[in-house]
Parts: structure tokens; sequence; C-alpha cells
């Protein structure tokens, strides 16, 4: 394809060449046709991606690839000046003629629409060059040996753009599974981004079957970045599924008393680690618990009070309040009296 394209570059350009400068003077026109042989390998070479060759080999050929196109250039630009300086000293009102000529000439148009051309294929090529280095990096993070997926998952970590993010967030999906720490690496990276979206998909990974190294590692890089309202939610998300009982995936199969003690011992961490999460965005927290937990309502669930309680969610007071004057259900009011008085909340006006 990258052949084809210089082939069609070439053919546009050598019809300008025999246009507007084609017969101002020998070494203009010498110029030109140099460039077509130029800048068509050139252009082959950087539309294509390099794609399938060694990484130093691959650099070698797109510096070869811009030293024709940068030869070209200078080629084009020496010729263009030769010719001006010429026509301008010894037949000026030629010259002039010309210029006036070569502003209404078609082949200026055509050289002003080859240039763009030129412009967007080597912008594409260099698009498809970085897709490519992606998808390679993707690729040995996702099945290469450990030693090499981890440098692999860092060098992804320094491209910026929507399409090494999704590639991170895949490596850090609850249904990729790793024995080593490829999938932390792609966390860390992803939470050192600051990104309020990055952050939110990042979170959607707290689900019962995701693995307990992912939970812990989501758990803490939540801690370390701002966890924006879409975050927030799918946290509390996965708090409510287990205050209902759902057992995460390694606790409902391990049998092994002594490593299911283990387990829970590692839950219980990210467990606190996420309610440390809320208690930092405690504005955010209480503002979920209000518009899809009901608190403040006579009738709030059951889990968003006792979240108030146990993430230590100040903020939270008036409405465990109102909630407490307004619900008719007594076992409801006491467990809202009881954190009520785990929060130190003012005494009731009601």
């Amino acid at each position: 394809m990258g052949l084809l394209i210089g082939v069609i570059f070439e053919a546009v350009w050598y019809l300008y060449n025999h246009g507007t400068f084609g017969h101002t003077h020998p070494a203009t026109d010498s110029n030109l046709r140099a460039i077509t042989l130029l800048f068509s390998p050139g252009l082959a070479l950087i539309s294509t991606g390099v794609k399938g060759v060694e990484p130093v080999f691959e650099w070698a050929l797109m510096l070869v690839a811009l030293a024709l196109l940068l030869n070209g250039l200078i080629y084009m630009a020496a010729g263009w000046l030769l010719a001006f300086v010429y026509e301008s000293l010894l037949k000026p009102s030629t010259m002039r003629r010309k210029i006036v000529d070569v502003v209404r000439s078609a082949n200026t148009k055509l050289a002003l629409s080859s240039l763009l051309l030129l412009s967007i294929l080597i912008a594409l090529g260099i698009i498809l060059h970085r897709h490519h280095q992606m998808a390679d990096l993707y690729e040995k993070a996702l099945k290469g040996p450990t030693s090499d997926a981890e440098a692999a998952v860092v060098e992804l970590g320094t491209f910026h753009g929507e399409e090494p993010t999704d590639l991170l967030l895949r490596l850090a999906s609850p249904k990729s599974r790793f024995l080593d720490d490829r999938q932390t690496f792609a966390v860390q990276i992803l939470a050192k981004q600051h990104d309020p979206r990055t952050t939110a998909r990042l979170a959607q990974s707290l689900k019962p079957y995701s693995s307990l190294a992912l939970r812990r590692d989501v758990s803490q890089a939540l801690l370390e970045t701002e966890c924006n309202l879409a975050c927030t939610q799918s946290l509390l998300q996965y708090l409510e599924r287990l205050s209902h009982g759902e057992l995460n995936e390694e606790e409902a199969f391990e049998q092994d008393p002594d490593f299911r003690s283990s387990i829970r011992t590692e839950q219980d961490k990210i467990v606190r680690t996420l309610h440390r999460v809320l208690a930092h965005n405690q504005e955010l927290t209480q503002r979920v618990l209000v518009s899809d937990y009901g608190l403040g309502s006579d009738y709030p669930s059951r889990f968003a009070v006792q979240l108030a309680g146990s993430a230590q969610i100040q903020s939270t007071c008036p409405f465990l309040d109102n909630s407490s004057s307004q619900t008719f259900d007594g076992a409801l009011r006491e467990q809202i009296h009881t954190v009520m008085q785990q929060l130190r909340c003012p005494s009731s006006r009601h």
C-alpha cells in the first residue's frame, strides 16, 4: 500500500515538475526530477508504518525515510531559489509576469494540493507506526514471559492518548488473569494518569469475581488518586454486594481453613482501604448515598446507614437525622441512632 501511494505521489509530482517551473532553468528541472525519486521511497516507508521488522531496523528505516524526505525538500528549495534568483537578475520583467502566471496557474493549485497530500500521508504514517508499536507492546504484555511483559507494560505507559489507556485497562480487567505482577504495573500506571475517566473505569474492576491481587491493587490506586462520582458509585456497588453476603471468588472456592483466614485478613484490608477512599471524598460519597441509596428519606438502604458509620462519613449526619425522624421501621431507626452515635452527630432536632 505504501509503495502504491508513493507511485501515485511520484506521478502527481512528475506532472508538476513539467509545469510551472519545469523550463525555468535546467538546474531547477533536474532538481525537481531528483525529488520524485527521493520523495517516493521515503513516503512509502512512512505510510506503511514500517511494520514487521525488528525495532532497531525499524528505527533505522524511519530515519532513512525522514532523511530522504528532508533531502528532497532541500533540493526542491535550492532549485526554486536558484530559478528565482536567475530570473530576477537576468529577466526581471519576465519574472514578474511568471509570478502572476504562477499565482493563477492550475499547476500552483496542484502543487499546494500535493503538499497537503504529502502532509496528510506523513501524519497518517506516523499514526500507523505509533499504532503498530502499541499493538506489539500489548501483545508482548499479554502473552510474553514475565520480564518482557513487565517491560512492555511500562513502555506502553509512556504513550499518551485514549488507545494506550484502553490497552492498559484491558490488562487491568478482571477477565485478564496473570501469575506475575504485570497487571499490578498496569494499574499503577493508570493511577498515575490522575484522569477522572480512567479512574472511574479502573474502579469498575472491583468485582467479587476479580482476583484478590487486582482488588488490592485497584483499592490502593484509588487511595492515591481522585475518585470521582462514577468511581464512587462503582466502589459502593462492590461494597453493597459484599454487605448482602456475596463472597469473593477465592473465598467461595477455598476449602482450607487457614488459607481462608489469610484471605479474609487481606479482604478486610481492602475494605478498610476502600472506606478510606470514601472518607477522603465525603461530599461525593454523601451525594451517592442520598441519590442512589435513599439516605435522608423515610426508608433508606440499610447498607447506606451502615456504611456511613463504618467509613466515618460525617457529612451524612443531617440525612441520618432526617431518616430517623421519618422512618416507621423501628429496627432501622435503632440502627440509625447507633450510627449517629458512632459519628458523634449533633443531637436530633426532631
